[in-house]
């Protein structure tokens, strides 16, 4: 192979990459979403939002580039998720491989740079990861609320709400949003906005960009208040049988999200 940094090496290296476009979501692909997203699709719209956050406390350049680098093993590795009963050491060890393997194709500066970046996110050894860690299940959940309005199914991929409790919405969300929340008459009005106290409020930055619409019912999913009254979100064995795959004792668990998300 040609030296690390040359054309050869970085067409190679783009290829690899390119990969991403045709790697699905994991999550998604267990709850038989219909043409899930792909792992290239998660991380570019992770990365707007960190571009558009306001939180003057960040170092939004550098979370921009957390986002575009944290999933970029998966190219190689696959999207890994809990019901592949991977450990996660096992996990972190495929992926670190992969990223030497993937950064040995550029020039040794820009093999730090992104190898560090990936290391940082892994670590969250930075208040800029641990915010990307925290646009990783926004983004996440965000998906999950567009999947079950395309389908016309609320509450049908709710365990993904579910595995975002406690770590999106920070102390302040409610006194920011509850006037918001009045308004939007969306979802039963009786229904309690988003608890308190849960989290790091760095996420915050990002949600004033979204619609009133959107805010409060992404929040009210996560609260656990999410589906229309006189409506049931299905179970897992509803979910099986609905789609005639079966969940006996030993067929493989497919309500969880990949990794700490869907991916």
């Amino acid at each position: 192979m040609a030296g690390s940094g040359s054309g050869r090496s970085l067409l190679h290296f783009m290829r690899l990459l390119g990969q991403l476009k045709r790697v699905p979501r994991t999550g998604w692909v267990y709850r038989n979403v219909e043409k899930p997203e792909s792992v290239s699709d998660h991380m570019y719209r992770m990365s707007i939002m960190a571009l558009v956050t306001e939180d003057k406390n960040l170092n939004k350049d550098r979370c921009v580039r957390l986002a575009l680098v944290h999933d970029m093993a998966e190219c190689i590795v696959g999207d890994i998720a809990p019901a592949d009963n991977v450990p996660k050491e096992e996990k972190h060890r495929r992926e670190e491989e992969a990223m030497k393997q993937l950064t040995r194709l550029l020039s040794e500066d820009v093999r730090k740079e992104i190898f560090d970046l990936w290391e940082e996110y892994e670590n969250q050894a930075s208040a800029e990861a641990r915010f990307v860690k925290e646009l990783d299940q926004c983004e996440m959940i965000l998906q999950a609320f567009e999947y079950e309005e395309l389908e016309n199914r609320p509450g049908r991929l709710q365990d993904f709400y579910d595995s975002t409790a406690g770590v999106v919405w920070g102390p302040g969300w409610r006194a920011r949003h509850s006037r918001k929340l009045e308004k939007e008459d969306w979802v039963r009005p009786s229904s309690p906005p988003p608890r308190e106290g849960a989290c790091r409020p760095a996420s915050s930055a990002l949600f004033p960009k979204l619609s009133r619409r959107q805010s409060r019912a992404v929040g009210r999913r996560v609260s656990g208040h999410s589906v229309p009254q006189g409506q049931r979100r299905p179970n897992l064995a509803e979910e099986c049988q609905a789609t005639r795959k079966g969940c006996g004792p030993g067929a493989r668990r497919t309500g969880f999200p990949s990794s700490s998300t869907a991916g």
